[in-house]
């Protein structure tokens, strides 16, 4: 379309514009938190659990519903084992072990058994650790 009035023109400019920003505004935002569980991430395999910890808090209290939210609350849960913190962990792995299906069920349930048996939970752990036997 051809708008050869001046006017029309600088009506429409704006307009445009913030329709194309409003279509782009959700892939910036997913890019974003994309960025932000990668940081994450990053810090978790460079060893530096404190800060991922935090990296992971704050990526999930801004995205609690991304793709990415169940792998990053399970990186939240290693930070927090790794650093002693195992009561923490113990709740984050709690709510992974009811997901229906997640790219790392057996590990979870694992550091769950790994982080009950720390706190003294011999019972707990052996429960947590009861479907290897049949599930992995």
């Amino acid at each position: 379309m051809r708008f050869s009035s001046p006017h029309v023109r600088s009506i429409m400019a704006p307009a445009v514009i913030a329709a194309s920003l409003a279509a782009t505004a959700p892939a910036m935002a997913q890019d974003a938190a994309d960025k932000a569980y990668r940081s994450a991430t990053g810090l978790l395999n460079r060893g530096m659990h404190e800060l991922a910890a935090e990296e992971y808090l704050a990526f999930l209290s801004k995205n609690p519903d991304h793709p990415k939210a169940s792998s990053a609350r399970y990186g939240l849960a290693v930070c927090f084992a790794s650093l002693g913190r195992h009561a923490d962990a113990i709740k984050e792995l709690r709510k992974l072990t009811e997901l229906k299906s997640f790219e790392f069920a057996a590990e979870t349930r694992l550091l769950l058994g790994q982080s009950l048996l720390a706190t003294n939970g011999a019972d707990g752990a052996a429960r947590a650790l009861a479907p290897f036997g049949t599930e992995y």
